[in-house]
């Protein structure tokens, strides 16, 4: 015969036991939340990798004609093309939103990261890229 204490006590363990399947329930949700977190990073970073490889191949196909141009050689020179002032090329510069090569005292501003009206648009996204890499 079944006494009414033991019956509380199977009560309280099997409540005990809805209490561990509701923990390990939500612990499942929790890896599940988490996995589908982790692959949207992935999906995320897979499509950011695929935008930085069709910038820079955006960033080649606009300055292609520009391979044949000279390089500008002075900050007054850029300043000038850009319609800005000598610092706010400086300032491009520290923010690396233009690239200047060393050339003996002064520097060399690339041509090929310029168009026809200004810097090629993309240009400034993929000096950060690289900065970054």
């Amino acid at each position: 015969m079944v006494k009414k204490k033991d019956v509380k006590k199977l009560i309280a363990m099997i409540d005990q036991m809805n209490v561990k399947t509701d923990q390990a329930i939500a612990a499942i949700d929790d890896a599940l939340e988490y996995i589908h977190q982790s692959n949207s990073r992935i999906e995320d970073m897979e499509k950011a990798k695929e935008k930085e490889t069709y910038t820079l191949h955006e960033l080649l196909a606009q300055s292609q004609t520009a391979f044949a141009a000279s390089d500008y050689d002075s900050v007054e020179e850029v300043a000038e093309f850009l319609s800005i002032t000598s610092s706010a090329v400086h300032k491009r510069l520290e923010k690396g939103y233009l690239l200047a090569l060393p050339f003996g005292d002064n520097c060399s501003y690339l041509v090929w990261q310029f168009t026809e009206s200004g810097v090629v648009n993309e240009f400034p996204e993929v000096m950060n890229l690289l900065k970054n890499t």
